[in-house]
């Protein structure tokens, strides 16, 4: 065998070794879901590694509409409980209904069957499609505690944002503010785990605010978070924050709104105005004062002598003598 065959040989037994070996993810196919309303999700590859990049891809999606994308276990049967929060995935959706994103795989809290929820504000379901991650645990899928007596979305009794600052926002830095959410559950079940999601910010350019599922809610029974909300640099004027509570068909939404004011740069704005008017004045009473300390001019008629005669002084006239005899 010549040393060109023997090399190639060497290269195709490495690469059987490393596939052999799990070097390489096992496979690399696209998988795509049809799911109830039309949506579409793909996923690239199908099977994955902890730490590896997966490719997400959507299509017949509301236009127009911000989406994001967990990677959740036990089929995401039990909301945002099931899913890996820290690794969300955010994408738009174009005018012809598709969106893409990429999320950094991780192990779900809960065991495999595995996938890839997506969700949306302008959506009430959540779309999904497979994945199988490889090492993660497996077991037979657990439907939702009590989910025969939760029928009815949670009841939203307030909702409100609280705060005014910190200092470097009244300048043009990020604003904080406390959302307190208050919600009861009406059903005859308790409720396992609500899922929250939020997005803060300006209307058109909303961002997503990692939250957690809140505590599970007993039936009737009635309970209250306090959430921090970041908004980003220089969002002036009326911000809102818009989400969800609760889990697939039972979500009720949340809008709440702020306003977010420079006082710190507007107290500057001012403050440069009146020294400018100041300097102007002071400029006023300068020229003024300069104009009433000039002498008024005073216009004197003087006798010109002819051409090359001297100008003679003038003598005072003496005194005529009479003499009387």
């Amino acid at each position: 065998m010549s040393n060109l065959g023997r090399c190639g040989a060497v290269v195709v037994c490495c690469f059987v070794a490393l596939g052999l070996s799990g070097g390489v993810p096992a496979s690399a196919e696209t998988h795509s879901q049809l799911n109830p309303g039309g949506y579409v999700v793909a996923v690239s590859p199908s099977t994955v590694a902890t730490g590896q990049t997966l490719q997400v891809a959507g299509d017949h999606f509301p236009a127009g509409a911000d989406v994001s994308g967990q990677i959740c276990g036990d089929n995401g049967l039990n909301g945002s409980v099931d899913c890996v929060l820290d690794n969300t995935g955010i994408a738009g959706v174009t005018s012809q209904g598709r969106f893409s994103m990429s999320i950094q795989v991780a192990t779900p809290p809960t065991p495999c069957p595995c996938v890839v929820v997506i969700t949306s504000l302008a959506m009430t379901t959540t779309p999904s499609a497979p994945i199988t991650i490889i090492g993660a645990r497996v077991a037979p899928v657990q439907a939702p505690p009590s989910a025969a007596t939760v029928t009815r979305p949670l009841q939203i009794v307030n909702a409100q944002l609280e705060g005014n600052g910190p200092w470097y926002s009244w300048f043009g830095g990020m604003a904080r503010r406390t959302l307190t959410l208050t919600v009861r559950n009406p059903n005859t079940g308790t409720y396992p785990h609500p899922s929250l999601v939020l997005l803060a910010g300006k209307q058109g350019t909303l961002s997503t605010v990692s939250t957690s599922p809140l505590p599970s809610i007993g039936p009737g029974k009635t309970t209250t978070v306090r959430l921090n909300v970041v908004f980003p640099a220089f969002s002036f004027g009326n911000n809102e924050v818009r989400g969800t509570v609760g889990d697939a068909a039972l979500k009720e939404d949340i809008q709440v709104s702020t306003t977010v004011a420079p006082w710190g740069l507007i107290v500057i704005g001012l403050v440069f105005l009146q020294l400018i008017l100041l300097a102007i004045r002071n400029s006023f009473r300068r020229r003024n004062a300069r104009q009433s300390s000039t002498p008024s001019s005073s216009v004197t008629e003087e006798l010109t002598p002819p051409d090359g005669v001297p100008a003679q002084p003038l003598e005072a006239e003496s005194p005529q003598h009479v003499t009387v005899t």
